[in-house]
């Protein structure tokens, strides 16, 4: 895996000095009535985000598409409470700013209810929208459960993240429920024609899951056969070892617009590079995608935080090289880790050579490097103290307890010190993890 108005803006810049960023609102859950007409290219949404927040804020920011067209905002304290208009105003591109009504001030609990639609000018078969959209509101780092009501044309169908609860596309328009069964840190949407897709399912060996490939037409039949079974096996090793997935299905779908993958919580959308490997028998990346649906989009990193590498892309990838020493044999996984460690060497010591903890965005061939290289290298080093035995057990604990949650570089750092009593292997890694090279 290689790799405005400048015076209005001032005045907001007074009077939101004191408003409240991410950290203090939580978002709990949203819960979307979608639409999508083709014919106008136009997306109609009723998002109600169910939030927390201290009991003394009455302004506070949240990312939404600056291009947004918003018919209204509302509040409201509870399920029974009446809705009242909140104020706001976008602060510069996404910044949307809003202001609580002084009667909900006090509440630690709101719903905030968002009517909008989004307007887009090339009209397509296939429309696909995610967390870098801002197609909905959100908080930064911020995971909630998220419950989608999509209408479309009943020649369309609608993917998403999680369970799909309710399909009925004999209606007019369809119908499609999908549900997330645990926080999931962005909410990706596709519209497309019905008759781009031809789907193929198998299950897990246990029978409990489901696996989708949403075939455009970009692979032969065998192909995608080979691709699930290969899914299939993959999916029950990451069962066994680091806990039980959190849904009843994951989706697979090819996109030709797109290079590598999108890997969100229940969905997995494969571009070119990666549909090439795979029809050279080559599944690495595949492998790699699976297993984060449990690190990287079960567990989260803090995005741009401090070790947002290592759940998002270490633990997952060095995941991939323990399962390939058990089924295939510990000469693969020494040669593999052997190949790594000569290409981080390639930059040790330079200037690109960064503390793994400190990398925000994997802009340079070097912080590649670093991460890919590097990084299984240092959990090499944990499981030759502890044993892969225990390292998987302490997967294992950290999946189970931060499923839907963000686990931060000090988090993790604590279960390395669970499995370590005389201190010596945590403070080897902390070095590792927080200042560059290796430790002889």
């Amino acid at each position: 895996m290689r790799f405005t108005d400048i015076g209005w803006l001032c005045a907001v810049l007074v009077v939101f000095a004191s408003v409240v960023f991410a950290g203090e609102i939580d978002v709990v859950s949203y819960d979307m009535q979608v639409s999508f007409d083709p014919e106008s290219n136009r997306v109609d949404v009723t998002a109600d985000v169910h939030i927390t927040k201290p009991d003394d804020i009455d302004e506070f920011m949240m990312l939404f598409s600056s291009f947004a067209g918003i018919k209204s905002i509302q509040a409201k304290t509870d399920g029974s409470g009446n809705w009242s208009n909140m104020h706001y105003s976008f602060g510069g591109q996404d910044s949307l700013y809003l202001g609580v009504q002084p009667d909900q001030v006090e509440a630690t609990e709101l719903i905030l209810r968002f009517v909008y639609a989004l307007q887009f000018t090339q009209k397509s078969d296939r429309l696909a929208l995610d967390r870098g959209h801002r197609w909905y509101p959100m908080i930064a780092d911020d995971n909630a459960i998220v419950t989608i009501i999509a209408e479309v044309p009943d020649d369309f169908i609608v993917i998403a993240s999680g369970n799909l609860i309710e399909e009925d596309t004999y209606a007019d328009p369809a119908r499609f429920v999908w549900e997330t069964a645990i926080p999931v840190f962005k909410i990706p949407i596709i519209f497309a024609r019905s008759n781009l897709y031809e789907i193929t399912k198998i299950e897990n060996t246990r029978g409990d899951k489901e696996i989708y490939f949403y075939n455009s037409g970009m692979l032969k039949d065998q192909l995608v056969d080979n691709i699930l079974n290969e899914a299939a096996a993959v999916f029950d090793f990451f069962s066994d070892r680091l806990g039980d997935y959190p849904h009843s299905r994951l989706t697979l779908m090819d996109d030709s617009d797109l290079q590598g993958a999108n890997v969100s919580t229940g969905l997995m959308t494969l571009g070119k590079q990666y549909l090439d490997s795979y029809r050279q028998g080559q599944y690495e990346t595949l492998h790699v995608s699976i297993a984060q649906q449990w690190f990287g989009s079960g567990v989260f990193g803090r995005y741009q935080g401090k070790g947002f590498w290592l759940p998002a892309v270490i633990i997952p990838q060095h995941a991939r090289m323990l399962m390939n020493k058990e089924i295939i044999g510990e000469d693969v996984y020494v040669r593999e880790m052997q190949a790594m460690l000569a290409q981080y060497h390639e930059i040790e010591g330079s200037r690109g050579d960064i503390p793994i903890i400190d990398i925000d965005q994997l802009d340079s061939q070097a912080k590649g490097m670093v991460i890919y290289a590097k990084g299984p290298y240092v959990l090499d080093v944990i499981c030759r103290q502890i044993g892969d035995g225990a390292y998987w057990q302490m997967l294992n604990d950290i999946y189970r307890d931060f499923l839907g949650r963000v686990l931060t570089y000090q988090d993790f750092m604590t279960y390395v010190a669970n499995y370590d009593p005389d201190g010596t292997l945590e403070t080897k890694i902390r070095v590792m993890l927080s200042q560059p090279g290796l430790m002889k």
